[in-house]
């Protein structure tokens, strides 16, 4: 079987898609199932410097993504037609207008079908409900979807009217801790404090002010106590992280929050080992990598119980409501006050939540999808 797998995207790409794809690309090739892939994106993600290659696998580019150009450009056409697919895998939830061969369709973008609360502005409002105009032609056109988790599954099926037999719910997976990990910058040089440690791009739906509040309920509790936020801003989210560090002033915290900024694998192994909980704040996820990665390290995870995340983290995780700071603190405050043989506990609670997720199954139930749609 031959599959062209695509990553249509405007120009840039997520830490999570790209995680995704380094993952499951060369799984894809390795498959004896698979005789050939074709790895197609836009230039400018440069997927030759990050993506492992294999003998089997072929890198190519296409056009940026196009609302208004759902064709594949002419020299992508051509490589396509040479190629001669036998199934397409969309990574994305994008729709390719190529009647070649069957089209598969991963839908990891939950901003799409969770509507504006993801976003604010008019142009930010627009281009949402017009990703998910297009996100809607992509599912239904497809000869198979694929859900990272139930709560994509269930969001497709309210959204789209899409038959539940058409959706296949097919995890991420978990990857071992980064080798020799290594302090951000971002940190004071002799800083060896405690601190809660979130992470992720700072959007609207992240809910980075319950971490701040909460931090401000347990200053009196634990002197010193600091938050790190790892992750950064796109322009269409920079009223955001303004807001949150206006409100870090008026929480009289600012002194105590350090803005991380994007880390690399190795500064975000060295944050979640070092950390003394994780605190995940998000209003929705698809799938939430950083999520397993809080896992696989062995954090002390308190969480929303927002969808998707209870389906992450487990019985690896305690949960609060979202928005409510003070059930936030009280539950990062039994982390902070656990002993060692309950802290030893929840850590391998979370080690082995993390191992139930494999990158191995997951392409292999793709190749069985992509084999089932021929």
């Amino acid at each position: 079987m031959k599959i062209a797998a695509v990553n249509l995207t405007a120009g840039g790409i997520s830490g999570g898609n790209k995680r995704f794809l380094e993952q499951i690309v060369p799984r894809l090739a390795a498959n004896p199932a698979v005789t050939k892939v074709l790895f197609a994106a836009p230039a400018a993600i440069k997927a030759e410097e990050w993506l492992a290659p294999h003998p089997k696998l072929t890198l190519t580019t296409c056009r940026p993504f196009s609302l208004l150009r759902p064709a594949p450009d002419e020299a992508f056409k051509k490589t396509l037609d040479a190629f001669h697919p036998d199934a397409v895998f969309m990574a994305t939830e994008r729709r390719l207008n190529y009647p070649g061969a069957p089209q598969i369709v991963m839908a990891q973008n939950m901003a799409p079908l969770a509507g504006v609360a993801t976003t604010r502005g008019t142009l930010e409002t627009l281009r949402l409900w017009a990703r998910r105009w297009d996100a809607g032609r992509a599912v239904k056109g497809a000869a198979a979807v694929i859900a990272p988790t139930a709560f994509v599954k269930e969001a497709l099926i309210q959204k789209f009217a899409l038959a539940p037999e058409k959706i296949s719910v097919i995890n991420y997976g978990s990857s071992p801790p980064a080798e020799a990990p290594l302090k951000p910058a971002g940190f004071p040089e002799k800083f060896g404090g405690r601190f809660i440690f979130t992470a992720g791009s700072l959007e609207y739906y992240r809910g980075v002010q319950d971490a701040l509040g909460a931090l401000a309920l347990l200053k009196s509790r634990f002197p010193g106590l600091k938050l790190a936020v790892a992750g950064g801003a796109r322009p269409g989210a920079a009223g955001y992280l303004a807001g949150l560090k206006a409100r870090a002033r008026k929480l009289g915290v600012a002194e105590d929050v350090f803005w991380l900024g994007h880390l690399n694998e190795r500064e975000m192994s060295w944050c979640h080992f070092n950390c003394a909980a994780v605190a995940v704040t998000s209003r929705v996820e698809s799938f939430c990598l950083t999520a397993l990665e809080a896992l696989a390290h062995g954090c002390l995870c308190v969480s929303t119980d927002s969808p998707c995340l209870p389906e992450i983290f487990g019985p690896g995780g305690a949960y609060y409501r979202a928005g409510d700071d003070r059930a936030l603190s009280e539950a990062l405050a039994r982390a902070l006050l656990a002993d060692e043989p309950a802290r030893a506990k929840w850590r391998d609670e979370a080690i082995a939540r993390a191992k139930s997720f494999s990158w191995d199954k997951g392409a292999d139930l793709i190749v069985k999808l992509l084999g089932q749609c021929l």
